[in-house]
């Protein structure tokens, strides 16, 4: 019985020895260091707006593509072209709906219940078509097709909003330890 006792005096004494130590020694959880954002990205003054789909029958207009299209020429940062070839980036955009399969709901041709609608935006080099940076906005569900179109368009500014925070940064200067 004194031996049980002693077993746990001493663990409960370690649990408060160990959760103790980095407050003791001062360590402060910090956030990472962020990384640096794509040059491309900081100094494109031309881009290609590219119509990336919907996985939705709700969006058979190509709302997504013709919201953020108009949101980006709202925006004033960038000269949209015509072609990709005079694009220094390409932003698709596109519009797509996951299901829950396990959910006996029949809609748009697809079996499940329909969970979250988002509104993706990537980043693409042209010349090299790697994928420089991706956003993601979810779009509130909606019963009545008004509310939708409302959560859309508030998903969409969002990704505007989004891009140009990421495109207002100031390019990150190379240290020397980095150029060698």
């Amino acid at each position: 019985m004194l031996g049980i006792i002693r077993r746990g005096i001493f663990c409960i004494t370690s649990l408060i020895a160990l959760t103790a130590v980095p407050w003791a020694a001062g360590e402060k959880n910090s956030a990472p260091v962020p990384g640096p954002v794509p040059a491309q990205i900081l100094t494109a003054k031309k881009i290609f707006i590219s119509n990336g789909g919907s996985t939705a029958v709700t969006d058979p207009l190509n709302l997504t593509y013709d919201e953020f299209y108009a949101g980006m020429k709202s925006l004033g940062r960038f000269e949209l072209v015509a072609a990709p070839a005079e694009a220094e980036l390409v932003f698709e955009i596109s519009y797509s709906v996951h299901y829950i399969p396990s959910v006996p709901y029949i809609s748009e041709g697809k079996q499940g219940s329909p969970v979250d609608g988002q509104c993706r935006l990537v980043v693409l080099d042209p010349k090299t078509h790697i994928t420089l940076w991706t956003f993601t906005e979810h779009v509130e569900k909606a019963f009545l097709t008004a509310t939708w179109r409302k959560n859309m368009e508030n998903a969409l500014a969002t990704l505007v909003i989004d891009v140009d925070t990421l495109t207002s940064q100031p390019p990150v200067a190379e240290t020397p330890a980095a150029k060698k």
